[in-house]
């Protein structure tokens, strides 16, 4: 995921429920934290990063 704007980003999940279907929460791979999937996932300004979907 990359967010190029000024402003952080909220990417809503709705449009990957087919894909996150099961999965409860996502690796950053980047930086080792584990997020928990919710409503919208959010991105800060002008960064880049890698989700791996967990169970």
């Amino acid at each position: 995921v990359i967010n190029r704007n000024e402003q952080a980003k909220a990417v809503k999940m709705d449009r990957f429920k087919e894909c996150t279907n099961g999965y409860t929460s996502v690796l950053d791979v980047l930086y080792g934290r584990i997020l928990t999937i919710s409503s919208e996932l959010n991105i800060p300004a002008r960064t880049a990063g890698i989700y791996e979907l967990k169970k």
